[in-house]
C-alpha cells in the first residue's frame, strides 16, 4: 500500500500522548517548520540518524502527523528504486498526500506518461531493441559508477523524433521530470479550497520524507542534490522541505551535504 493510499497515525485521546520520548528531537523540527521560509535561522532540511532499532521509522511516523490537515507530505523508501531515479520520481508523485487523501501531480504524470510512450515508438521503430533500452534507461542512473557510455547519434536520428521528445527520452530526462515536478509542488501550495483542484489553503508546506535514505545504490541523494537543490532550485516557489532518515548522516554519504547545505540542515542524531 502506498503512502497516499493510506491515513496517517489517529489523532490522541485526550490525556494521551501520541508519541513518548524523543521530546527534544520533535520539538526542534516543529520550531523550524513553523519559521517561514525565507527566515535566517530555518532549517529546511533535516537529518535523522542513528543505528537500526533506535526508532528512526517512529520518529518519522511522528513528522509526519504533526500538522497534517494543512500540509501535503510524500514518505518515500528510498531504497525501493534503487539506481533508477525516475521510478524514485514516480514514487514521490504518487506518495502525495494530505491526511490520507492523494494530490494530483497532471505535470509529471502528463511527462512520465509521454516517455513510456516514446519508449514504446522506440522499440518498435527500431531493429536494435537493446541499444534502445541502453539509451533509454542510462540517463536515469545518476551517480552510477559504471563503464563509460557513449550515445549513438545515429539512433534519435533514425527514430525522427523532435528535440523535445529526444530530450525527454534519452539526454535530460531527471530535469524534465523534476521541473514537471515542481510545477506541481508550485500549484499544490498556492492552490485555495476553492480552487481546481482543493489542495490546501495558500502558502501550505510540502514536506518530502526519504526512510532507508542511506541504502546503498539508492539514486534519492544524487538527485536531489543535482536536480531537484540544483537545476530545479529556482523554480521553487512553495515551501518545500526535507527530512532524509538512515543510519549514516547525509554528510557522511556525499560532501556536498554539508559544504554546500549544512546551514539550512537540522541534525537530529538518535541514540539508544
Amino acid at each position: 500500500m502506498s503512502f497516499a493510499q493510506r491515513r496517517p497515525l489517529p489523532p490522541p485521546e485526550a490525556g494521551q500522548s501520541l508519541f513518548a520520548g524523543r521530546d527534544t528531537e520533535v520539538a526542534l523540527y516543529r520550531l523550524h517548520f513553523h519559521r517561514p521560509k525565507d527566515n535566517p535561522q530555518v532549517k529546511l532540511i533535516t537529518a535523522i540518524s542513528g543505528p537500526g532499532g533506535v526508532g528512526k521509522s517512529r520518529l518519522l511516523d511522528e513528522l509526519e502527523w504533526y500538522r497534517a490537515a494543512g500540509t501535503v507530505f510524500s514518505r518515500i523508501d528510498a531504497a525501493a528504486g534503487g539506481h533508477d531515479a525516475a521510478a524514485l520520481l514516480r514514487a514521490v508523485a504518487d506518495g502525495l498526500h494530505r491526511q490520507g487523501e492523494p494530490i494530483p501531480t497532471p505535470q509529471f504524470d502528463r511527462q512520465f506518461s509521454r516517455r513510456q510512450e516514446l519508449l514504446e515508438q522506440a522499440l518498435t521503430r527500431s531493429s536494435d531493441t537493446k541499444a534502445v533500452l541502453r539509451h533509454f534507461c542510462r540517463p536515469v542512473l545518476p551517480g552510477v559508477d559504471a563503464p563509460a557510455f557513449t550515445p549513438d547519434p545515429a539512433l534519435p536520428a533514425q527514430l525522427r523524433w523532435k528535440p523535445d521528445d529526444v530530450a525527454l527520452a534519452f539526454e535530460n530526462p531527471l530535469g524534465l521530470l523534476t521541473q514537471a515536478l515542481v510545477e506541481d509542488f508550485n500549484r499544490i501550495a498556492s492552490a485555495t479550497d476553492n480552487g481546481e483542484n482543493s489542495a490546501g489553503s495558500p502558502g501550505q508546506k510540502i514536506v518530502l520524507i526519504f526512510d532507508n535514505f542511506d541504502h546503498p545504490g539508492a539514486a534519492a541523494g544524487e538527485w536531489l542534490l543535482t536536480h531537484l537543490l540544483g537545476h530545479a532550485r529556482n523554480a521553487i516557489e512553495c515551501d518545500l522541505r526535507l527530512v532524509l532518515a538512515g543510519r549514516t548522516p547525509p554528510a557522511q554519504l556525499d560532501e556536498r551535504w554539508q559544504t554546500q547545505w549544512d546551514d539550512l540542515i537540522l541534525h537530529l542524531p538518535l541514540h539508544p
